[in-house]
């Protein structure tokens, strides 16, 4: 996981960062209204392609997914090879039903991990753009914005639309698609009904889905919504609203915020909340950012939440500071995690 979102974090920022300088450049004598909105709307579009591309948003969305898997030995094929742009759905395929049954009978908190496991990556990989680019005063704001904003819109919008009639159309078209070629399905269909569905039914066998509606060849991995029961479908309507969260961030605004604690000594800070779907359940993160000189620090408040039980957590991180030691200038990247006491089997106990 770590490596996948460093390879599209870097693939983002060559590619927007650069894309903004040149831009910048040649615009420098437009005015900024016109210059901000057709830089937006350039970096909207430029998104919508790289998203398709391999070490693209979509990609690192998949690779989380393939790790989940990876880890317990299960082979898989990331689809975005295939390059199908604008496709509305791309699989994670090659996966045997066998191998996903033993997944879930070993480790039900994984199995439901790897349904949510590719927003997981997509929030990750924003979180961290911003924070490198408010550590290091990254000017590149335009690009940054659209990234941010078209990540989380398109987030949401996922997990709103696994809640409605037109999730429960294009899983049926998804299994009338694929005819009786196992190796060809998706490992697991949309992916918020299926995180729901094992969520809530952690001791259900993977078998009792049944056989796939299309020939009787293999389980039927895709869940309806018609499926869901009323309480699951209001808690995953309820993510749906929390993921709306991600958009409280100051980092859309095109001014720093400074605390002046003591005359001469200004603070730079920046805060966001973050939501992250679990395998327990969800996970809300306050973060405020401070700087000055060249102290950094990141301050996180966690809530780890499951139906029933509630577990707060608190991060402290000092950032990239630099020491000098033998004529070498150090940064070192410490972080003290003081997590309440969160033992895994109440927060998957619900």
């Amino acid at each position: 996981m770590s490596q996948s979102l460093a390879l599209t974090k870097s693939f983002n920022s060559l590619v927007l960062y650069s894309q903004e300088g040149f831009f910048s450049t040649q615009m420098k004598n437009i005015d900024p209204f016109i210059k901000n909105t057709s830089l937006f709307s350039y970096f909207l579009a430029l998104e919508l392609v790289m998203f398709y591309l391999p070490l693209g948003d979509a990609w690192l969305h998949e690779s989380f997914h393939q790790s989940i898997m990876k880890v317990h030995g299960i082979e898989s094929y990331n689809e975005i090879y295939e390059f199908q742009f604008f496709s509305s759905t791309i699989s994670v395929s090659h996966v045997k039903d066998e191998e996903l049954g033993l997944l879930k009978a070993k480790s039900n908190p994984d199995f439901v991990r790897l349904s949510a496991a590719g927003i997981e990556g997509t929030t990750l990989l924003v979180t961290e753009m911003v924070q490198q680019a408010f550590f290091r005063r990254e000017p590149w704001f335009i690009s940054r914005l659209s990234h941010k904003f078209i990540n989380f819109l398109n987030s949401s919008l996922y997990i709103q639309m696994c809640t409605t009639s037109e999730a429960e159309k294009t899983t049926i078209k998804m299994n009338e698609s694929e005819g009786d070629d196992v190796q060809s399905r998706d490992f697991t269909g949309l992916d918020f009904t299926a995180w729901v569905y094992d969520l809530f039914r952690p001791d259900i066998p993977y078998g009792a889905r049944g056989l796939h509606p299309n020939g009787n060849i293999g389980i039927a991995r895709y869940i309806l919504p018609s499926q869901l029961t009323s309480e699951e479908m209001e808690y995953l309507k309820l993510q749906a609203n929390l993921s709306f969260l991600n958009f409280i961030d100051t980092s859309y605004l095109p001014f720093d915020l400074s605390i002046q604690v003591a005359e001469g000594y200004p603070i730079r800070t920046e805060g966001n909340l973050r939501y992250y779907m679990t395998s327990f359940g969800n996970s809300i993160q306050a973060n405020l950012y401070l700087q000055r000189q060249e102290i950094n620090f990141l301050l996180s408040y966690h809530t780890f939440t499951n139906k029933n039980n509630f577990f707060p957590g608190l991060e402290i991180m000092l950032v990239e500071y630099p020491i000098e030691w033998l004529g070498f200038n150090l940064k070192i990247h410490s972080k003290t995690n003081g997590l309440a006491s969160t033992k895994r089997t109440k927060l998957h106990n619900w």
